[in-house]
């Protein structure tokens, strides 16, 4: 599973909307004094102290643990992607942890939210210790969702995997090929070296089937 690799941030931008004269007409009393969304501002709070984190100092424990309390401040504030961070951060080692049942909330906030690493999360709960999937058709149906979405980079590999190890029933190799293939041209290198010992174990006919990855994405 990779890790996660996205801060996101927003700028506020005031137009001017017109000249008088010499002068400029300047926003409203209202539009000036607009209060700021609090689960962005904490969100780009923890963002910038995990990142002075991240980089090593004898300050890192405080600013990791500060980072995780502005997490837990956004995701109050209805910031989604901050609940998932909350869980990682706090199951990294770097910073406090938090109670399993604080997690559990924070990872369905997110999950409801449809932020793609927890829906992700999920699926590794239901499969990556089993044999088999406990609910395959519930993993196998997130990973499809989140290819579609334009997420085959990150997930076209996974789903192969499941696919070729028979974790969502019976073992596809076919299909799991495909998804290989798919993740490949998506640019995931781990899914290029897979699809090649694919190419090395089976003939070029038990590959190159009628089978498709994902209903709806491009072969």
């Amino acid at each position: 599973m990779k890790t996660d690799r996205m801060f996101w941030g927003k700028r506020a931008v005031f137009l001017l909307s017109g000249i008088i004269g010499l002068g400029l007409l300047l926003p409203t009393h209202s539009e000036a004094k607009k209060p700021r969304d609090l689960g962005q501002a904490c969100y780009e709070k923890a963002a910038r102290l995990q990142a002075k984190a991240d980089k090593g100092n004898r300050n890192a424990g405080r600013q990791y643990n500060q980072a995780l309390d502005a997490y837990l401040c956004a995701a109050k504030n209805g910031h989604a992607r901050s609940a998932y961070l909350a869980v990682i951060l706090s199951e990294s080692g770097q910073s406090k942890g938090l109670p399993e049942e604080t997690k559990k909330a924070l990872m369905a906030q997110a999950v409801d939210a449809g932020v793609p690493e927890a829906r992700c999360i999920t699926v590794g709960d239901d499969c990556n210790e089993r044999s088999k999937c406990l609910h395959p058709e519930k993993s196998e149906a997130t990973l499809v969702k989140l290819i579609q979405e334009g997420y085959a980079k990150d997930y076209a590999y996974y789903l192969a995997t499941l696919l070729e190890k028979g974790k969502l029933g019976e073992k596809n190799i076919a299909r799991a090929y495909k998804c290989y293939e798919l993740g490949s041209r998506s640019g995931d290198n781990f899914a290029e070296s897979a699809k090649r010992r694919l190419e090395r174990q089976y003939e070029a006919a038990e590959l190159e089937t009628d089978e498709i990855c994902v209903e709806g994405v491009k072969k």
